[in-house]
Order: C-alpha cells, then sequence, then structure tokens
C-alpha cells in the first residue's frame, strides 16, 4: 500500500536555537537562523512528506526542502522512518543528505498516551 503526502505532525524544526552559534562558527559563513525556537519562515513539520508503508510494521517518510526553504541553504534531503519492533518498541530512524553547507537536528517530540484514555 502507498501513501502519498503526508503531513508530520508531533517533531521538531529542522534546528534548533541552542545549535545556531556552534553551527556559524564551523561553517565560517554568516547564516541567519531565527532565534525562536521554531523559525518563523516555515517548520519541516508543517509541511507535506511523502510517505511510503515498506512493510507491515514499517513506514518511512521522506521530504525534500529545496535550497533556500526556511532560510537554510542546500538542497535537503530528509527521511524519517517509524518501525514497531517485535518487542513493542517505536524505533525512528533519521537519515539526511544536502548538497551545500547547512545545518539540520532532527528530533522527535511526540507524546503518547499509554493509558488509553483522552
Amino acid at each position: 500500500m502507498f501513501y502519498k503526502k503526508i503531513v508530520l505532525a508531533g517533531g521538531s524544526g529542522g534546528i534548533g536555537t541552542v545549535l545556531a552559534e556552534d553551527f556559524k562558527d564551523i561553517c565560517q559563513e554568516i547564516i541567519l537562523l531565527s532565534r525562536k525556537p521554531h523559525p518563523a519562515k516555515g517548520n519541516i513539520k508543517t509541511v507535506v512528506w511523502d510517505a511510503v508503508k515498506l512493510n507491515r510494521s514499517t513506514l518511512q517518510f521522506t521530504y525534500l526542502s529545496p535550497d533556500g526553504e526556511m532560510g537554510f541553504p542546500g538542497n535537503l534531503a530528509v527521511k524519517v522512518t517509524y518501525q514497531l519492533t517485535d518487542d513493542n518498541s517505536l524505533k525512528i530512524s533519521y537519515d539526511a543528505t544536502t548538497d551545500k553547507k547547512t545545518a539540520i537536528n532532527l528530533t522527535n517530540h511526540a507524546f503518547f498516551n499509554l493509558n488509553g484514555e483522552g
């Protein structure tokens, strides 16, 4: 089964403000990054991702952020894979590649209600 154009909710933006200063030093370039926890120019958690069911227990989401989107340089290809394991764990894997020096700090801030209420 193929799912198309899924919005990933509950994730973080491309980079957090804590990393911004270090990134500028590492690249020795000035890149204007938002000082807000979630960039004013957008956020990869609010865009539409492509989704594919890889098997019974694994979903993979992909997104291509074009050069300059959300104020970051480089074409950024992001892949996030969610897998339910045999021991009832949720495994989340992240992969990102880019063609220019840029910043990416992927994480997940989803909350789960394990009581089955609400």
